[in-house]
């Protein structure tokens, strides 16, 4: 009986972690999109950074506890410095 309802809480927990996540990532997207709009790089590119993004706001409806969905988060910003990095160093 403690035990289930531990488990509920800790499901519970970990969807609204999972939301907020999402949210980030949804937020990353729109800032991504802004500064592709401004710097124009070619199709391919844009394509690629905005699927990647996507693909990791998808891959978090698939984790199991708080650990994975940051661990995602964590890479998910490093992806997005990275591509942020690459997008102002081709604009030069």
């Amino acid at each position: 009986m403690v035990q289930t309802h531990n488990d509920q809480i800790i499901q519970e927990i970990t969807k609204v972690h999972r939301i907020k996540s999402i949210s980030k990532i949804d937020s990353m997207i729109k800032e991504l999109v802004n500064l592709l709009d401004s710097h124009n790089p070619d199709q391919d590119l844009r394509n690629k950074y905005l699927y990647a993004l996507r693909s990791a706001k998808k891959q978090l409806l698939h984790t199991k506890n708080i650990k994975q969905i940051d661990l995602l988060l964590c890479d998910t910003e490093d992806m997005v410095d990275d591509f942020v990095e690459g997008i102002i160093k081709n604009d030069l």
